[in-house]
């Protein structure tokens, strides 16, 4: 099996990828059973790039919430 898929660098790419997939099955270069196997590939991988996007964030919102707390407010 040989097919080419567009570059996945982040999650926007996937819904394109996974058209990819559906036109390389249509056109008789993959199997169904095959394209199945990416794509399932291609799900888990997603699910890792979401792990680490949401793992980023929460990394910013704690160090803004560090920031926070050494501030101090000064009253009239």
């Amino acid at each position: 099996m040989h097919f080419d898929l567009p570059p996945i660098r982040g999650l926007d790419d996937v819904p394109l990828v996974m058209v990819s997939i559906m036109a390389a099955i249509s056109e008789g270069k993959i199997t169904p059973q095959e394209g199945e196997v990416i794509s399932r590939i291609l799900a888990e991988h997603a699910k890792v790039m979401t792990t680490q996007d949401v793992e980023r964030r929460l990394q910013k919102l704690e160090q803004g919430s560090a920031n926070e707390d050494d501030v101090t407010i000064v009253g009239n």
